[in-house]
């Protein structure tokens, strides 16, 4: 398992990769009713020689503008709060994927797992956290160890 300041910095990079490729500079966005208050959050856990949980949080202004980026013509016409969370699910998964080869070759995925939004957090040790803020709101990854 890397250096916790190691995954910190891969976690941040990615997270910086994932954002802008999915949803570029800041664009006007149609708002969503308390799409800046809103958190989305999802979960993917790691398992294997590595056994730990990947979770991402999100403001519903951003999952959205993700959901317009990701689904195009797809998504409802206006935007509702499942495609939002729709599109988090898939961030979740695609963070989870880029990370699970760093905890070893013997790791496989779960599902994508729907969390509230005012999650408690686990008591399990938390390896990582990155923070990324964007015009249309932010997104949070945290990477915890269970057992």
């Amino acid at each position: 398992m890397p250096a916790s300041e190691t995954l910190e910095e891969e976690v941040r990079q990615l997270m910086d990769e994932v954002l802008i490729g999915l949803v570029g500079d800041a664009t006007p966005l149609p708002p969503l009713e308390a799409a800046a208050e809103t958190q989305l959050c999802c979960g993917v856990r790691i398992q294997g020689g590595f056994s730990g949980q990947v979770i991402v949080q999100a403001s519903l202004g951003l999952a959205s503008l993700a959901a317009l980026r990701m689904f195009g013509d797809e998504v409802s016409n206006p935007l509702s709060i499942r495609d939002a969370q729709d599109a988090l699910r898939e961030i979740a998964n695609i963070v989870a994927g880029n990370l699970k080869p760093l905890f070893g070759e013997s790791n496989t995925l779960g599902l994508p797992e729907d969390l509230p939004g005012d999650l408690t957090y686990p008591e399990a040790p938390q390896l990582a956290k990155a923070v990324i803020n964007h015009a249309d709101g932010r997104l949070e990854v945290r990477v915890f160890e269970t057992v």
